[in-house]
């Protein structure tokens, strides 16, 4: 999986020096969860947690409306938990889920107006960097520490959303997007069916190569 996300990479640093309609960085909030990890723990309740998401991003004019979208971020995966156990009481914990992400889009623009809106969707592949656990306990006081053993190296997931920009001068375009992202992989290394499920919100700037 490593050497895929390599060879991702170096697809986009191809596409980035040759002409295209726009480069640019973008970032946000990622709002992240878990699919069914409550297998983990019984009784547990489950809750989103915000993250971070941010990187760099090619638009390449294929025609038609069509663009070619490959992009190269960090995002902050995970989830938020509360429980109760015998010996520790009531307990809250969360883990965040660091990966390099390399997606490749495919973008559609729906119309042109001031603000053109555009669908967006593609497979999403994922290098595991590091993962960090947290627990606060009624009992026992606080705990933090790395679970990156506890999960697979790698996620694979389908993206789709909404995407738009605007215009701010002859080559510089303001962008935001909105993305639903839906794992494909049980990203655990333990008896878990959990996978990633996440929505992202992001704005960023972008240069237009060619008028």
């Amino acid at each position: 999986m490593k050497k895929n996300v390599i060879a991702a990479l170096i697809f986009f640093v191809a596409v980035s020096t040759k002409a295209q309609d726009l480069i640019g960085i973008q970032g946000g909030v990622n709002f992240a969860n878990l699919s069914n990890p409550g297998n983990l723990v019984a009784g547990a309740v489950w809750t989103t947690r915000a993250g971070i998401v941010g990187g760099a991003f090619a638009s390449v004019d294929v025609g038609l409306g069509l663009f070619l979208q490959p992009e190269i971020r960090f995002v902050q995966k995970g989830t938020d938990a509360e429980f109760d156990t015998p010996l520790d009481g009531h307990l809250t914990s969360s883990v965040a889920i660091n990966y390099i992400e390399v997606p490749l889009y495919l973008k559609y623009r729906l119309f042109d107006w001031k603000f053109p809106l555009s669908i967006i969707a593609g497979p999403a592949f994922s290098h595991l960097m590091s993962s960090i656990g947290k627990m606060n306990s009624s009992t026992s006081g606080n705990w933090s520490g790395d679970v990156k053993d506890f999960y697979k190296a790698y996620d694979i997931s389908a993206d789709a959303g909404v995407a738009t920009q605007y215009q701010i001068s002859s080559n510089i375009y303001v962008v935001g997007s909105l993305m639903y992202s839906f794992g494909l992989v049980k990203i655990s290394t333990m008896k878990s069916d959990e996978m990633t499920r996440d929505i992202r919100l992001e704005c960023g700037i972008s240069y237009a190569l060619s008028e």
